[in-house]
């Protein structure tokens, strides 16, 4: 008996099939829009959203990876920033004294490394010449500021972003002044 109802069904082109199945009714040889394409719910005039939202997709993934080209210059300025607050305080430590000899070794170390830095020093420093006696803990920091390009667009200014890099290093003096004037 099911068998003489699906010969039946066959049969007849205006029969509805069953739900879910992707097949409409016919009406005027005309098929359903959507449905007979394969696609859900009927979006067969969206296939150029795909389109757009790669070329979205596309742009936002190639404006992050040049942003990632620019971190290596804020990692290598990292480093820079740390051997300048460790050398400067070093000099500090063996010479005990952090006026002209320090402001100088400052600058050799701005020649060598290419850092124009912020570089301050805290502790009980005596004297015209900032002498620093035997086992006086002090302080040096060291600041500088690394602009990384974020947008370079052909028609309007160079967007950037500031990002600020501190090292604070302590440090004990070696030297035993007898006269700290």
């Amino acid at each position: 008996m099911r068998a003489a109802r699906l010969a039946e069904g066959s049969a007849s082109a205006t029969k509805r099939a069953a739900p879910g199945t992707g097949r409409g009714r016919k009406t005027d040889g005309v098929a359903q829009r959507g449905r007979d394409r394969g696609h859900k719910h009927g979006r067969g005039r969206d296939r150029g959203s795909f389109y757009i939202d790669a070329a979205v997709a596309l742009i936002a993934l190639f404006a992050v990876s040049l942003s990632c080209l620019a971190l290596p210059e804020l990692f290598i300025r990292k480093q820079e920033v740390d051997y300048v607050a460790r050398a400067v305080a070093r000099q500090i430590e063996r010479t005990g004294m952090a006026g002209a000899p320090a402001h100088e070794f400052v600058r050799a170390l701005a020649l060598e490394t290419g850092l124009d830095a912020d570089v301050a020093w805290r502790g009980n420093f005596q004297g015209a010449q900032d002498k620093l006696q035997l086992r006086e803990r002090f302080t040096v920091t060291v600041r500088y500021e690394v602009r990384v390009r974020i947008v370079d667009p052909a028609f309007l200014d160079t967007v950037y972003l500031s990002i600020p890099i501190s090292k604070t290093v302590s440090g004990v003096s070696e030297v035993y002044w007898k006269d700290v004037r």
